[in-house]
């Protein structure tokens, strides 16, 4: 005798999806964590080295003025 067909109740279908998806949202979840996480940890780092050597913020001032005036499109009169 072979077992063709096996019809999970919709209940139990709905259960299961329901873990499924609650799984994957624990991930995401994890993830977009672990993002802010590091990126919070690099905006420290940053504070710190700026408070240790202001000149680096002078330096990156620099970087940021010459990149704006060098990336900027020409106009068109």
């Amino acid at each position: 005798m072979a077992l063709r067909d096996v019809v999970m109740p919709a209940e139990l279908r709905r259960a299961a999806l329901a873990e499924l998806v609650a799984a994957s949202e624990g991930r995401a979840a994890l993830e977009r964590a672990r993002g802010e996480t590091a990126a919070l940890r690099s905006l420290l780092n940053a504070a710190r080295l700026a408070e240790e050597h202001p000149a680096l913020l002078e330096i990156r001032a620099l970087q940021t003025a010459s990149t704006v005036v060098v990336d900027r499109p020409a106009r068109r009169k």
